[in-house]
């Protein structure tokens, strides 16, 4: 990233008499900005207990500041892994499955906002819901020749049909993990709109985009995300998996 740094005193304060609350860094919109980079800067944010403040100067040297900070994801949504006695049969077609069973159809649907209801019986899963679902051990996937699909090998499948899946997945199945209801944000140009709580009233507070560790950030783009979240009324958060899955939100704000 290679950033120009400064520290931010509150007002009124002076170095040696009070300490810094915010760490700023400096970077043009020119500039690639990796994400492991942005984590270290995060981390040794976190650990001076300041806050971290991107100044990104476009090519007008006007400045436009962002809030970066870690965020701990928890919804109320939490599945229970007994509530399904038996795996229910779905059928894949091609980069999705449905079932078929209403009473199944319902109970997820209704309970955990999983798939698209076709009609009063049929209940359609994207992929990733299926291999969370098939992971659960909730369903059991047929495809045409072969009579049983595990986990594995639906995956292997799945990422050869949706590039990026594996890494979609990861972070998709620690959000339902955590409670959180993931349904597409292909609207809004990320992998997830989130919800804490589904109702069929409520909104997605989160937009959640999936990065890998080595991901690099074109600034523009990283704008442009932000302020999509902003304009809808939700919060840009990046998951990024390394080991595990963490969570990263950037908000716009004024200094």
């Amino acid at each position: 990233m290679s950033p120009i740094g400064f520290r931010v005193y509150p007002r009124g304060g002076h170095p040696g008499e009070v300490s810094a609350h915010i760490f700023v860094y400096v970077i043009s919109e020119r500039a690639n900005l990796p994400m492991k980079n942005l984590i270290q800067e995060l981390n040794r944010a976190v650990n001076a207990r300041k806050r971290l403040i991107l100044a990104i100067v476009d090519e007008e040297s006007d400045i436009t500041f962002y809030e970066v900070k870690k965020i701990t994801m928890s919804g109320k949504n939490r599945i229970e892994q007994e509530e399904v006695e038996a795996p229910v049969i779905a059928g894949l077609f091609n980069d999705r499955t449905v079932i078929w069973d209403q009473e199944i159809s319902d109970f997820l649907h209704n309970s955990y906002f999983f798939g698209r209801k076709l009609d009063e019986s049929r209940l359609q899963l994207s992929l990733v819901e299926s291999g969370y679902l098939l992971e659960k051990q909730w369903i059991k996937i047929e495809r045409k020749d072969v009579a049983d699909t595990d986990a594995g090998t639906f995956n292997k499948y799945a990422a050869g049909i949706e590039p990026g899946y594996l890494l979609k997945y990861q972070v998709y199945s620690n959000l339902r993990d955590r409670g959180l209801v993931a349904k597409t944000g292909f609207k809004f140009g990320t992998h997830f709109r989130v919800y804490k709580k589904f109702k069929e009233d409520t909104h997605s507070e989160y937009l959640v985009h999936a990065v890998p560790p080595d991901h690099i950030f074109a600034l523009p783009e990283l704008s442009r995300a932000v302020r999509i979240a902003n304009s809808v009324r939700k919060r840009m958060v990046f998951g990024y998996a390394d080991g595990g899955v963490a969570y990263v939100e950037i908000e716009w704000i004024r200094l």
